[in-house]
């Protein structure tokens, strides 16, 4: 037999003999609903006609039309190309592509839908996974289930859906359209959810036992949001959820507007240039000053801030940073000025109003200085702006005040010259004390973080009762996604609940110097799946997670292995005092 037609047999009995071993202890220890034995599914179900019958129920927005059904026959990548860490060999399955509701609407006669890829292998192990998105979504996820690990959903035998939130494209325009602006805000997920359902069972013959959401970023708050309005999923993973729609971005064009004053912008003017707001020198400065301060609180130094909590900046700290001849300590040449240590404290502190009420917190001091260049100042010689400008700030009149909300058009809602041509007047005018109780209605279409059940809008109550589970975790680095925000929604959590109650749904997982989603001087390699899939069919929830850095990444420049517990909030990795430094069994999860 050829050897690469033998490899690809090898790893679909091994594939299949792991999913078994999985879906029977799932069926030995579950409390509830157990997982069948996996299935073997034949090439010959998967035919359009018959997939496309199971859908006829699906009428109105929900419509839902089959664009292809094609088998494929595994063993080779999804490209044909060769294989590598982004691209990895695929086992055999049923490929289904569709689209949702399809229509034309505003802008002018655009064309939208829900369009899906659903991917179920020959071997199933009986369980769906829905593949988050991200950004304001617009594409089609490739449907293979993507783990922070580096392997793949598809491969360990769920079926995996991907969905594009029913339009293309990233600008945000598509919300005019009120299908478009509704399935990206919270009913995309659910319509998708429920076809791929319905799909699955006509080709395999049973619908799934289990199923589960994973997304980061916008795909984070996709899993809170669903989880707080619909039954569509036992367990969801939300990473670095950007869940607080619309006040995480107030927040973020606080710090545009603290760095065009510090680039000498006057109040109420148009930014064309903020990149001389802090050099980049200036930027690691204030990183390695924290890192020095804050470094060992964990026991010991290793180039991760990993107690958090405990790093704190003080009036002390940023006069250390200041420079002699603007009253401060520092006799470096890359101290800070009166105006660029005053914009460091904002940016700390987090946004308020002239009362001086706090809208949304700011960042970790230390944390995100090294990567605020791109997304918040833009580089000399170009682009010379911050690109959160282009890519989150349009979100705000589009979306922000609910559908066609916005309550400065200059012309019909439905319009696109009705809005503003650009978002730089609009981050330069937008009043911090007025403007902000007008998001009400965006909060509650998009916001994925109300813990009382007595305000308005959905909640977790439902999703606590019928005993759903969340495995949360955000980097502490993230420039767009505040880290103390997720914090605090926890902490609102713990006490709505107490914490025994919160912690049986929803449990926290801080990865220190992890970026948005991903890459920082940080361990972010990490199965975010198989934890909550313990939690969900066994019981067991989760304590820790064991993490690694990539190999020949910051923190494992030698690739020789370097790994860290990531702890349940407000626990923290800590050094037991002996053992490699660079090896997670040498630390202990700890809440001193």
């Amino acid at each position: 037999m050829h050897i690469k037609a033998l490899s690809a047999r090898l790893t679909l009995v091994l594939l299949l003999v792991t999913s078994m071993l999985a879906a029977g202890a799932a069926t030995s220890h579950s409390k509830t609903k157990t997982v069948p034995a996996s299935a073997v599914l034949s090439a010959t179900a998967c035919e359009q006609g018959r997939l496309a019958a199971a859908l006829d129920r699906f009428s109105g927005e929900q419509a839902t039309t089959l664009d292809g059904v094609v088998w494929f026959s595994g063993g080779q990548t999804d490209d044909g190309k060769a294989a590598s860490a982004a691209n990895p060999l695929l086992p055999a399955h049923c490929i289904v592509t569709g689209v949702i509701g399809a229509h034309s609407g505003p802008p002018g006669a655009t064309r939208y839908g829900n369009h899906f890829r659903l991917r179920i292998p020959s071997y199933w192990n009986g369980r769906l996974f829905f593949q988050g998105g991200g950004g304001n979504n617009g594409s089609v996820g490739n449907a293979i289930g993507p783990l922070k690990d580096g392997q793949n959903a598809l491969a360990q035998g769920y079926a995996v859906v991907a969905q594009d939130s029913g339009h293309v494209g990233r600008t945000p325009e598509f919300a005019l359209d009120r299908k478009a602006y509704t399935d990206f805000a919270y009913q995309g997920v659910h319509d998708v959810s429920l076809v791929a359902k319905a799909i699955i069972k006509a080709y395999a013959g049973r619908g799934p036992a289990r199923s589960y959401f994973v997304g980061c970023s916008n795909g984070g708050r996709e899993a809170m949001v669903t989880a707080q309005r619909y039954t569509d999923f036992d367990g969801v993973v939300a990473g670095n959820p950007g869940f607080a729609t619309y006040d995480q971005w107030l927040q973020n064009m606080d710090v545009l507007r603290i760095v065009a004053r510090v680039a000498g912008v006057a109040a109420g003017t148009v930014a064309v240039d903020t990149s001389s707001a802090y050099r980049d020198d200036q930027l690691a400065f204030v990183a390695d000053y924290f890192m020095e301060k804050c470094d060992k609180l964990d026991g010991v130094a290793d180039g991760l801030v990993s107690n958090y909590l405990a790093c704190k900046a003080g009036p002390n700290d940023y006069q250390k940073l200041l420079c002699k001849q603007d009253g401060g300590d520092s006799d470096d040449p890359r101290c800070l000025n009166g105006i660029q240590s005053e914009g460091l404290q904002g940016i700390h502190a987090g946004v308020h109003d002239r009362n001086h009420k706090l809208i949304f917190p700011g960042f970790l001091p230390g944390s995100v200085e090294r990567v605020m260049r791109d997304p918040y100042l833009g580089k000399p010689g170009g682009p010379a702006l911050g690109s959160f400008y282009s890519s989150i700030m349009p979100n705000l009149y589009f979306m922000g005040y609910g559908f066609r909300g916005y309550p400065h058009l200059t012309g019909s809602a439905d319009e696109l010259a009705s809005y503003p041509a650009s978002s730089l007047a609009y981050v330069a005018d937008f009043d911090i004390d007025s403007e902000p109780a007008k998001l009400a209605q965006g909060r509650l279409d998009f916001n994925g973080g109300n813990v009382d059940p007595r305000r308005p809008g959905p909640n977790f109550e439902a999703f606590r009762r019928r005993g759903g589970k969340m495995l949360i975790y955000t980097g502490t680095a993230d420039p767009a996604v505040q880290a103390t925000g997720v914090m605090a929604f926890m902490d609102r959590l713990n006490a709505q609940y107490q914490p025994k109650e919160a912690g049986a749904m929803a449990r926290l997982f801080m990865v220190p110097g992890m970026n948005h989603c991903r890459g920082g001087a940080t361990a972010d390699q990490f199965d975010q799946l198989a934890p909550l899939v313990e939690w969900v069919e066994r019981g067991i929830a989760p304590e820790e997670i064991v993490a690694r850095a990539a190999p020949g990444s910051e923190l494992d420049r030698q690739r020789l292995g370097f790994s860290r517990p990531l702890c349940v909030y407000p626990r923290y990795a800590k050094y037991k005092g002996s053992g490699d430094p660079a090896a997670a069994n040498s630390f202990v999860c700890s809440s001193d």
